[in-house]
């Protein structure tokens, strides 16, 4: 470190009448010697405690004394970073550690590799099995959906099918035909007679007149 300059010299007023300024320059006279240099004592060492976030996992080097640097290290590699006591010896001014940890980018293990492949393997599976399962819950939804209309439907209305002896009968004029539930007398269908009904409907009337015919003879001769 250079040492103070010494104090500039003062010129004498009678002296400085006698100097001609066309035949000499004005100078600054520099005969007094400079200060010794100052000795200056070397920073004083204070040893005092300093906390450390290190890095517990085996190989791993990490070390900092910021604690958002120890969070943002334990979520990038998932290592548990402990908080140590250590001494640090520093002087008073102008004190910087020597070794200085940043997060930076840098080549990744290969083991770490192989755990993101098999992570990512994983997920995809994961995904894939999300989505069938999304899929055959959104068509049971809409079964369930069909299922509920047809009860509504149901419950407007309320009836079931079950089954009723119904007749076909011959209307008076003898050119219809209507289908009768016995139950209800309800008629549920009706249709014009056909040639051949014409023909099994003459058979039924001959028929059922010669079984009168012979059931009145009958009686006639029980009763003579």
């Amino acid at each position: 470190m250079k040492g103070k300059p010494g104090p500039k010299p003062r010129v004498k007023p009678d002296q400085a009448d006698e100097v001609v300024p066309s035949e000499q320059p004005e100078t600054v006279a520099t005969t007094e010697a400079v200060d010794d240099v100052e000795s200056q004592d070397p920073p004083q060492m204070t040893i005092e405690k300093q906390f450390w976030y290190v890095c517990r996992q085996q190989g791993c080097n990490f070390a900092t004394v910021y604690e958002a640097e120890a969070d943002e290290h334990e979520i990038g590699t998932d290592h548990e970073v402990e908080l140590t006591e250590k001494e640090a010896t520093q002087t008073e001014l102008f004190s910087e550690p020597d070794t200085v940890v940043r997060q930076l980018r840098g080549q990744m293990p290969a083991s770490r590799v192989a755990e993101l492949h098999t992570e990512l393997a994983k997920l995809t599976d994961e995904k894939v099995q999300q989505q069938d399962a999304a899929k055959m819950a959104k068509e049971r939804v809409k079964g369930l959906d069909a299922q509920i209309l047809e009860l509504v439907a149901l419950l407007r209305d309320p009836h079931e099918v079950m089954a009723v002896p119904c007749k076909w009968e011959i209307s008076d004029d003898g050119n219809h035909k209507s289908l009768v539930r016995l139950d209800t007398k309800e008629v549920l269908e009706t249709k014009a007679l056909s040639a051949e009904d014409r023909q099994k409907e003459a058979e039924r009337v001959l028929s059922g007149n010669q079984a009168q015919q012979e059931t009145s003879e009958a009686a006639a001769a029980l009763t003579n």
